[in-house]
């Protein structure tokens, strides 16, 4: 006769409930982390590193291949993440920005199902709201950047770990190397993983050696194969080689690392670093095998960016889910033990242990004890903290985290008038090209000062990659590539400025065209922009064809741009400069800006005949009252100390136009 065992009725229920509890509860949380992270997914402005990823995926797919042919200087794997939204959702940036945003969240159930393995539920829940609400993890999740694609695999690999840890098989360890080396493929940033998975490995106790190996083996095999298919010359290069030549030209200070890091992680509110703090020392005391393993993982983290080099903002958010984690597992370890008190109360005074084993274990306990309750009353700060970090989630998603960059949109309008969506152009700002929808040299898709101060773009790069893919539109910063003196050389021979303007650092940056480009069809698109009635002519050697406002009106604090045409008549005596001024009613000038005309390292007395350009300036509005204003141009010969007359009138100044600034 067969019996079988059954759990009272009750007992099962109450597991029930649970469980659905935790289902309830893990949708409530995605429901409320898909609109933060789905939900205006293009208003953030695009960045440096946002446009360099832009042209690499439209490179791929134009049929080029990342290291064979598109620089590449992440992972072996850091393009293929972001390539499958890319194709499928338009191939925009909010396209590929869909693919961290849809990883986040994948990497929010992970850290809940990996606190969940070491304090059940409570942890899972406290884990996944903090990973939640986190500005910088949210801010990361919604940008088209490296890190959070590499960090999901990296959680994973540590949750697999911990499985095997409390007595899972071995195949829970080979997934974990697995995971671990696809993490490493993507950036290899998160390399701190290895200590708390190594951790882990080492306190499971017997074996020890034989997994670690067998993780070792199967992450280095899953490595190996990955760069064997993508080529391990020019990984090598462009990772190895590439890094090692950056962060010798970069520099490395301790004191700069602590405080961008600092600068960065403040918005995570000083509660959650305290509660992390006093959570690693409960585990510690309370379990010790997992606590370490727990604790290590933030220390590493954090000493990995204390001596990364060079360190950008962006590296900040691989913090945020071992932070979670912790916090989390220390919440669920201080409900266990409130939960079982009694139950371990009564356990003693049925069997009494002996006087020292239990002086030892009382104070073992009252030590416990107190560290969870100084964890409690922290987690009530993080609590309190929580509408500060609400107002910053709003202001990620709405796109109003920060100062907005420069924009380009003249630009980005000019490449795509002079250029056919199947020419090829080179720029300083990978986003113009990208926001033209233009294809640049695979070569040159990265075309950072970090490059060029590591030495890893050289001039004959440069002028290879351009005559191969027929370059005939440049789009160049004078601290960019012009910085390499031999380039901008041959770019003064072969190219011509049609438009000049100024940055915000005070650099300028040009449009330029290949001397046998349509130039006079530039020109005409050029002078449709203008308001003509200012025309004029100076010292029978330059017109001025006219000027272009961005806006007749501005208010107290910002600035003015102004656009002016300009077109040699005949041979050019001097160097001239353009001084724009702005003066109130009683003629004094209240604000000026004086710059060269001339582009690129010749200034208009190397002018031919006919030789045009479109000069950008940017008056800042600083101290200037509200009230009407004149705006008008002037030329100075500044190693004549002199002004170039106005033909026919007996002044220096063209007037331009009337501004109003607004109270």
């Amino acid at each position: 006769m067969r019996t079988s065992l059954t759990l009272p009725l009750p007992h099962v229920q109450a597991r029930r409930a649970s469980t659905l509890a935790e289902v309830a509860a893990l949708v409530a949380l995605l429901a409320a982390a898909v609109p933060m992270r789905l939900v205006n997914l293009d208003a953030a402005a695009s960045r440096f590193d946002e446009g360099i990823r832009g042209g690499q995926l439209l490179l791929m797919a134009h049929g080029f291949r990342p290291f064979r042919d598109i620089f590449a200087s992440q992972g072996p794997l850091s393009l293929e993440v972001f390539y499958p939204t890319f194709i499928l959702f338009g191939q925009t940036l909010e396209a590929a920005r869909l693919a961290p945003a849809l990883l986040s969240l994948v990497g929010l159930v992970l850290v809940a199902w990996t606190a969940r393995l070491v304090g059940g539920a409570l942890a899972a829940t406290c884990a996944a709201i903090i990973l939640l609400l986190s500005p910088t993890y949210l801010k990361n999740s919604r940008l088209a950047l490296v890190e959070i694609p590499a960090i999901v695999p990296a959680i994973a690999a540590i949750g697999a770990a911990m499985v095997y840890q409390q007595g899972g098989g071995r195949r829970w360890l080979v997934a974990s190397g697995a995971l671990f080396g696809l993490a490493l493929l993507v950036k290899p940033i998160v390399l701190p993983a290895a200590v708390p998975i190594g951790l882990l490995i080492l306190t499971r106790g017997h074996g020890w050696l034989r997994a670690g190996l067998l993780f070792g083996g199967v992450c280095a095999a899953v490595i190996a194969a990955v760069v064997a298919l993508v080529g391990p010359v020019e990984v090598y290069d462009q990772m190895v080689r590439f890094r090692a030549a950056s962060r010798q030209a970069e520099g490395w200070s301790l004191k700069e690392n602590w405080a961008a890091m600092v600068g960065e992680l403040a918005d995570e509110q000083l509660p959650l670093y305290v509660a992390a703090t006093l959570s690693g020392l409960l585990l510690l005391l309370a379990r010790p095998r997992v606590g370490l393993a727990l604790v290590a993982w933030p220390i590493a983290t954090f000493g990995l960016l204390m001596v990364y080099s060079p360190l950008q903002f962006k590296h900040a958010v691989i913090m945020l889910p071992p932070l979670a984690l912790l916090v989390g597992a220390g919440a669920g370890e201080c409900w266990s033990r409130a939960r079982n008190r009694e139950r371990r109360t009564a356990r003693r005074t049925l069997h009494p242990p002996a006087q020292i084993d239990q002086n030892a274990q009382n104070s073992s306990e009252r030590r416990i004890q107190g560290t969870s309750w100084l964890f409690l009353a922290v987690a009530l700060g993080y609590a309190l903290s929580l509408p500060a970090i609400l107002r910053l989630d709003q202001r990620i998603v709405a796109g109003l985290t920060e100062n907005r960059p420069e924009s380009y949109g003249d630009e980005i309008g000019l490449v795509q008038t002079l250029s056919g969506p199947g020419d090829f152009v080179l720029v300083d700002e990978p986003s113009v090209a990208f926001a033209a929808r233009r294809l640049v040299p695979p070569s040159l898709v990265d075309t950072s000062a970090l490059r060029v101060r590591s030495r890893s773009l050289g001039a004959n790069d440069v002028i290879g990659a351009v005559e191969q893919y027929d370059v005939r539109l440049l789009f160049l910063f004078s601290d960019g590539l012009r910085s390499i003196r031999r380039f901008g050389e041959w770019v003064d021979e072969r190219y011509v400025p049609i438009t000049i303007n100024e940055r915000r650092n005070g650099k300028d940056r040009a449009l330029y065209l290949r001397r046998d480009a349509d130039l006079e069809g530039a020109r005409a698109a050029l002078e449709r922009t203008l308001v003509t009635d200012s025309a004029a002519t100076f010292g029978g050697q330059l017109r001025l064809l006219g000027h272009a406002l961005e806006r007749g009106d501005v208010r107290p604090g910002g600035s003015l741009e102004v656009t002016l045409g300009w077109q040699s008549l005949g041979p050019i005596a001097a160097d001239y400069h353009v001084l724009t001024v702005l003066r109130d009613a009683g003629g004094q000038v209240v604000e000026q800006n004086e710059r060269g005309l001339g582009g690129g390292s010749a200034g208009t007395a190397a002018w031919e005949a006919g030789r045009w350009v479109f000069r950008g300036s940017t008056l800042a509005l600083r101290g200037v009252e509200p009230g009407e204003y004149r705006l008008a141009v002037s030329l100075y010969d500044s190693r004549a100390r002199q002004m170039l007359p106005l033909d026919g009138a007996s002044v220096t100044e063209a007037p331009l136009a009337t501004v109003r600034v607004r109270a």
